[in-house]
């Protein structure tokens, strides 16, 4: 029963908390803060909008994505995995949005830690992959870019926000 009660009123209050919490941040850099490029942030959103849209088509048309994916879906399946992929492109058009790396930082490791794990998962399920349906590996390629992707950005704005914080002492 408690379940039940988080899968119904959580959409509901994260998005209300979130909006709650944004009166309290202004959105301005703080001093040392290192701002994300234009060319990154649209990158993020082009992204996040794509895996949404992904999502979307998960939950809205679950019997199209039955024979596409790379694994077995009933429609029920289809549905949750399209809810899983809902909060990555969701977070990808939030820091889309916002120009400072301190507000990407800690987002982007749940990211990366996630995605590690959506890996580890495919190495142990990899016998429950259709090799024969497109989505295969456009999945496999996808997930392992996106990690290596992110991995990569992290590293470049962490090292530049340590250096700033090395020219600031």
């Amino acid at each position: 029963m408690a379940w039940a009660v988080l899968y119904f009123i959580t959409p509901v209050i994260v998005p209300l908390v979130w909006l709650r919490n944004r009166t309290t941040d202004p959105g301005t850099p703080s001093p040392g803060d290192v701002l994300m490029p234009q060319g990154v942030r649209l990158g993020m959103g082009v992204l996040g909008a794509g895996i949404l849209a992904v999502a979307l088509f998960l939950f809205l048309a679950p019997a199209a994505a039955q024979s596409l994916w790379p694994w077995d879906l009933t429609p029920l399946t289809a549905r949750v995995v399209g809810g899983w992929f809902a909060l990555p492109g969701s977070v990808g058009l939030s820091l889309a949005a916002d120009s400072r790396w301190s507000a990407w930082r800690i987002t982007l490791q749940s990211q990366l830690i996630g995605i590690a794990l959506i890996l580890l998962a495919v190495l142990r399920g990899w016998g429950d992959f259709h090799f024969d349906r497109p989505m295969t590996p456009v999945f496999l390629l996808g997930m392992t870019a996106l990690l290596l992707g992110l991995l990569g950005l992290y590293r470049v704005f962490e090292t530049r926000r340590r250096q700033g914080q090395e020219g600031t002492r």
